[in-house]
């Protein structure tokens, strides 16, 4: 019981670290997305690109403010957890049909292991969150 407590605060931690890094990363996408498709191995010069990647980086500026101003909650990291699983289909498929596979830039492989990494976290937080809830109801 205690033990689901501890990682359920854990896992709100790393939502909230997770919302500073969107912001950063929003900021970098938005403002330097040559920088950053550069860090993804890809090339930078095509300005369509640069442009949708920019637009791209809004949106994670508004994951990031939420990340930091919101509680984590069951129905967004539901979300999140949602989108963590499109993304990494979307990213094997880009890879796989681009003939990228077994390249992965440095960037590539950040992205895909904290992708991870989140997923993994939003699992767990929903996990317990779930027992926790089946718990209290048993006990009344």
């Amino acid at each position: 019981f205690r033990t689901k407590k501890v990682l359920i605060q854990l896992t709100t931690f790393i939502f909230h670290a997770e919302g500073a890094l969107n912001l950063f990363s929003g900021f970098l996408l938005t403002f330097f997305p040559g920088f950053c498709m550069n860090q993804q191995g890809l090339e930078s010069g095509s300005s369509l690109a640069n442009g949708n990647l920019a637009q791209f980086g809004t949106l994670v500026l508004l994951l990031g403010y939420l990340g930091v101003r919101c509680s984590a909650t069951t129905k967004v990291i539901e979300a999140l957890l949602f989108g963590d699983f499109l993304w990494m289909g979307v990213f094997y498929f880009y890879l796989n049909d681009h003939n990228l596979l077994p390249f992965w830039s440095g960037g590539a492989l950040f992205s895909f292991f904290i992708t991870l990494f989140l997923a993994v976290s939003r699992i767990t937080f929903l996990y317990c969150s779930w027992t926790l809830q089946q718990q209290s109801k048993i006990k009344k």
